[in-house]
């Protein structure tokens, strides 16, 4: 089945040309690049004989809780059955199960304190914690922080939210049918968000977002500790 699938020879032939084995990386890509330009013509002619067209799937009706823990579990699988297949030990294939779960987007931002209250500034927007994040971050003021937001935690709003509003640029966008990825950036960072189907916007175009404060996280720079949880070391 590796065979007919594009990604491996293309990554084994990337992996071969920054060896400097030009032969073997150039045979690979070759291969890839064939492979993928016969799938495409026979899907195009496939699709021309019997006249399909492109739909979106349809909505999942699920809580967003129960979509996340759906997406790291298949991710996992995914991660961990790829691994296996290579013969991978199975300690580190766990490892990379994990490590292929969904991302969190990291921004730094500046704690600073202002009208009695600790927010964080971005430099493009400011973002007011919750109370026992600021408890939490007040002895950070001054400093800068790493500021974690999971994609589905970031809210789109259709008109500027009054607080913690992010303007955000889009500078690609990935249709997964059921939902979309946007990828985003502020004056100097890039994050990513997931929306449903039904936000429907262009590269370039300028949206707002406001961030779930109660499932942020934040880190420290320096550490790279958790400071606004405790987190229990067993170790």
């Amino acid at each position: 089945m590796l065979f007919i699938i594009p990604g491996f020879p293309l990554i084994t032939g990337g992996l071969d040309l920054a060896k400097l084995d030009i032969r073997s990386g150039t045979e690979r890509i070759i291969y890839a690049g064939l492979i993928i330009t016969v799938a495409c013509m026979v899907g195009w002619v496939m699709a021309s004989i019997y006249r399909f067209s492109p739909a979106d799937f349809p909505p999942l009706n699920i809580t967003v809780p129960v979509r996340i823990a759906l997406r790291a579990v298949t991710s996992f699988v995914g991660v961990y059955g790829f691994s296996i297949l290579f013969n991978s030990p199975r300690k580190m294939s766990v490892v990379a199960g994990f490590i292929g779960t969904p991302p969190m987007n990291f921004l730094t931002v500046k704690v600073v304190e202002k009208g009695g209250k600790v927010v964080v500034d971005e430099g493009s927007f400011e973002l007011t914690p919750t109370a026992e994040q600021q408890a939490r971050l007040k002895a950070h003021v001054g400093k800068e922080v790493f500021f974690g937001i999971r994609p589905e935690d970031l809210n789109f709003e259709k008109t500027p939210a009054a607080e913690n509003n992010m303007q955000l640029k889009i500078i690609n966008k990935e249709p997964l049918g059921a939902e979309t990825h946007y990828f985003l950036q502020t004056k100097e960072q890039s994050l990513v968000a997931r929306v449903g189907p039904d936000v429907d916007f262009q590269l370039g175009d300028v949206l707002n977002f406001t961030p779930s404060m109660d499932r942020a996280k934040f880190f420290s720079k320096e550490t790279e500790e958790n400071l606004c949880e405790d987190i229990e070391k067993k170790w």
